[in-house]
């Protein structure tokens, strides 16, 4: 191939990536704001900008989903970036019930378990906007079976619910990075569905393995830092002695 066509082809390429930038940005045109609640949140979210991959633990109700969702919204918005693409998968589990056959396509079947996440993603920027970016490729929901031998470039990923992704699929998702990539993984080791005991999963394994990776970031919230509602931590206080 001559120069002039390589840079043809470069060029070509170029300007589709700056149209589906410039599609996301007239998608997302108002500025998002990001309220933290507390000076963990914050922390937690300083983290999630700095890290090329961003590992979270901590109980329900201190703000994981929340601050992750907002953070990567915001940071695809931004055209200080190359993020084109937000996808978030979550591990088909379902909390100790057997929910049988779900009808429908597989929009349809994976919405009970996106269900929190896109709640989120509709108080962040409305349910239109969500759908529109839905509709125009650039927000993905997936569940996990469906990203392994997937390479992901130019995309900021979320993964919900890791306390229920086993060491093997954590090992299969963290190798899916691409160029110029963000995974943000969050869970709460205390509220397996899949593992009793809680050093099986792949969160745990995440967090013991690969603190000594630079471009690796790990957050921990406790129940102090609960927010959503403050019996929630008396809740989980009470059940503290006998998980131990």
């Amino acid at each position: 191939m001559s120069r002039t066509k390589i840079r043809n082809s470069e060029t070509l390429l170029t300007d589709t990536l700056s149209k589906a930038k410039e599609g996301l940005k007239s998608i997302l045109s108002r500025s998002i704001n990001i309220k933290c609640k507390t000076e963990n949140q914050k922390n937690y979210l300083k983290l999630i900008k700095e890290y090329e991959i961003v590992v979270c633990s901590g109980p329900p109700g201190v703000g994981k989903s929340y601050i992750s969702i907002a953070a990567a919204l915001k940071l695809v918005q931004s055209p200080d970036n190359s993020y084109e693409k937000l996808l978030i998968i979550k591990p088909a589990i379902s909390v100790e019930e057997n929910l049988g056959f779900l009808p429908g396509d597989l929009q349809e079947k994976i919405a009970p378990y996106m269900a929190p996440s896109i709640d989120i993603i509709d108080k962040v920027v409305g349910p239109k906007k969500r759908a529109e970016l839905e509709e125009s490729g650039d927000l993905i929901l997936q569940p996990l079976g469906f990203i392994r031998g997937k390479t992901i470039d130019k995309s900021i990923v979320i993964i919900e619910e890791a306390q229920n992704i086993s060491p093997s699929q954590m090992k299969s998702l963290l190798t899916r990075i691409g160029y110029k990539s963000k995974f943000i993984i969050s869970g709460d080791l205390g509220q397996s569905d899949k593992y009793r005991d809680r050093k099986k999963s792949g969160l745990y394994d995440i967090m013991e393995r690969h603190t000594n990776i630079k471009e690796m970031g790990f957050f921990e919230f406790n129940n102090k830092d609960v927010v959503r509602n403050p019996i929630i931590a008396k809740i989980l206080l009470n059940y503290e002695d006998e998980d131990e």
